[in-house]
């Protein structure tokens, strides 16, 4: 029994040497006898048992130590793996130590280039106040002496494309202070607002500039151009079209101080920059005008009033200080002057007979006139056909402007917001057009295509343009005629937004001597018709009391007040004798 139990233990060794032991000594055969077995293995009892005791202890340190030493181990494992850890912590910390010491010398760096700058921006304040630089006494005394109006233009060009920052004298007071020294006749003194006015044949200022009096190098250039790329915000994606926008730029920037030295020698207008600046001749003219004005309709020989048509006319009128005129709009890189004026006729007549300035859908024309061009061009008769055969025009509102050719909304072109009742074509002579414009707003065809043309800036328009009716490239809105230093004037609005000409507007002279007009504006003249309540009917013959355009032409045919005249646009059955 007790070998039994011994052999139970897991100290092999200490057992082997029991049982060696044992095996030396004589066997009890009675296995009830404990103690004679016991004495088989030489020692009493007690004192094995002692040793069996010891032993079973012994085997349980020896556990216990050995799930200790695993213990030990792992954590010595995880231990080195902190110190590995720490090492490498500290490692990071010096490097975020070093980027941040080097940050703080970049911030320190950063903040001395900025005390710099507000340093040199205080000197140059002080440097170039309204005493040191602009008066005649400070630094540009010679050139006071020398050409006032290079000093004019150095203010003017610094107070537009600086905004004033950092050149104090850009307020309004000052700069009416410099052109008053130039014995120019100032109405308005406000420069921030451009709305300084003076007389061309004393003073040396314009718009932008002076011929004379312009940058000589292609690097000031550069810095005005990229102003002026800020301000029509100008980009350019492709490679090199930077390039090509600026060689355009600099021709055109000659181009107009030669315009404006011409205008300063000899009188006329004045040019400027504007949203067309970057674009060569060619190049505007494929994008902005109208080589279809006069397609569909037919030169003929038709029957016209007596050359020698007169009213009542006033010295002056405009019909935009009547309130019966909308606002200047742009027509963008789409060629569709012709719906933008034959619109403006329409809002202007509804005005007129209403009392109601709606503003029409120009898109609706684009998209639904099948006898014109849309963005590539068409006439403003097609679009009052249009207009009468469908029983009206819808809004500006309802169907908004997209500058692309689209598909006619038939649910749009349904609302018929305003009508006409028809339209009339104006004999080709300076005073028709005169008695006809006292009525209302004429649509009018303009030889456009000349570069003076393109940068008009202000006064009345002496420039270069074809007065030849097959050169009609573009269509405006004829809204009233003046007097200006002896000269006649027409006064036209134009689709090419705010920035070009007088806020959108031109003063072209009115040439009775030459047979279309200058510029050809008595070439291709047209008006639609419209009473209080009528509804559409179609165009009225005004040779005698007719209601239709066949009728209006076999009538003046009678008419005994009428002669044949020539080289007049319009169709067989179109005739309009407006005396």
């Amino acid at each position: 029994m007790l070998v039994r139990r011994l052999a139970m233990m897991k100290n092999s060794q200490f057992v082997t040497k029991l049982l060696s032991k044992s095996l030396m000594r004589p066997v009890n055969t009675d296995p009830d006898d404990d103690s004679t077995n016991m004495s088989m293995l030489g020692e009493s009892p007690q004192t094995l048992m002692k040793i069996l005791h010891k032993s079973v202890m012994f085997y349980k340190e020896q556990k216990e130590l050995e799930e200790k030493y695993k213990m030990n181990s792992v954590v010595a494992q995880n231990h080195l793996r902190c110190e590995a850890m720490q090492e490498k912590f500290a490692e990071n910390m010096e490097q975020v130590h070093a980027a941040y010491q080097k940050m703080g010398k970049r911030c320190q760096m950063m903040q001395q280039e900025v005390d710099a700058l507000a340093k040199d921006k205080q000197e140059l304040q002080e440097k170039y106040s309204e005493k040191s630089r602009w008066d005649p006494q400070g630094p540009f005394k010679p050139l006071h002496a020398i050409d006032p109006t290079r000093v004019s233009f150095i203010l003017a060009t610094v107070c537009k494309y600086f905004r004033g920052d950092p050149y104090p004298p850009c307020g309004g007071s000052i700069l009416s202070k410099t052109l008053a020294q130039l014995r120019a006749d100032v109405s308005g003194i406000d420069a921030v607002k451009k709305n300084i006015a003076s007389d061309p044949s004393t003073s040396s200022f314009n718009s932008f500039s002076v011929a004379g009096s312009y940058p000589s190098s292609n690097e000031e250039l550069a810095v005005i151009f990229e102003q002026w790329m800020e301000e029509h915000h100008k980009t350019y994606a492709q490679p090199g079209e930077k390039e090509h926008a600026f060689k355009n730029f600099i021709k055109n920037y000659e181009l107009i101080n030669r315009c404006n030295a011409d205008a300063k020698k000899n009188g006329g207008h004045f040019c400027g920059l504007n949203d067309f600046s970057d674009l060569s001749t060619e190049e505007f003219n494929h994008q902005y005008l109208n080589f279809k004005m006069g397609k569909g309709i037919e030169r003929e020989v038709v029957l016209g009033c007596e050359p020698n048509c007169s009213c009542n006319a006033p010295t002056s009128l405009n019909w935009k200080e009547k309130g019966v005129v909308t606002p200047v709009e742009n027509q963008g890189r789409c060629s569709s002057c012709w719906a933008f004026s034959a619109t403006g006729a329409i809002e202007s007549i509804n005005a007129i007979t209403t009392g109601e300035l709606v503003s029409l859908s120009k898109q609706e024309l684009i998209d639904c006139v099948m006898t014109s061009w849309g963005c590539k061009g068409g006439n403003t008769i097609s679009a009052f056909r249009w207009v009468i055969e469908n029983g009206g025009i819808n809004t500006e509102t309802n169907y908004p402007y997209a500058a692309k050719d689209g598909v006619c909304s038939i649910t749009e072109a349904s609302n018929k917001m305003v009508t006409i009742d028809g339209y009339k074509i104006v004999p080709p002579e300076d005073e028709a057009l005169l008695c006809a414009l006292l009525k209302q707003p004429i649509s009018v065809g303009i030889a456009a295509s000349s570069d003076d043309f393109h940068f008009y800036r202000e006064g009345i328009f002496h420039g270069k343009c074809s007065n030849n009716p097959d050169d009609i490239t573009h269509a405006m809105l004829l809204v009233g005629f003046g007097s200006e230093n002896g000269t006649d004037y027409w006064i036209l609005k134009n689709s090419w937004g705010t920035k070009w000409g007088d806020k959108g507007y031109m003063l072209l002279k009115r040439d009775k001597s030459l047979p279309y007009g200058k510029c050809a504006i008595l070439g291709l003249p047209s008006y639609p018709t419209k009473t209080h309540g009528s509804l559409s009917m179609g165009a009225q013959g005004n040779c005698g009391n007719n209601t239709g355009l066949e009728a209006g032409l076999a009538q003046n045919s009678r008419n005994s007040g009428c002669k044949k005249w020539k080289d007049f646009y319009t169709t067989a059955h179109e005739l309009e004798k407006d005396c």
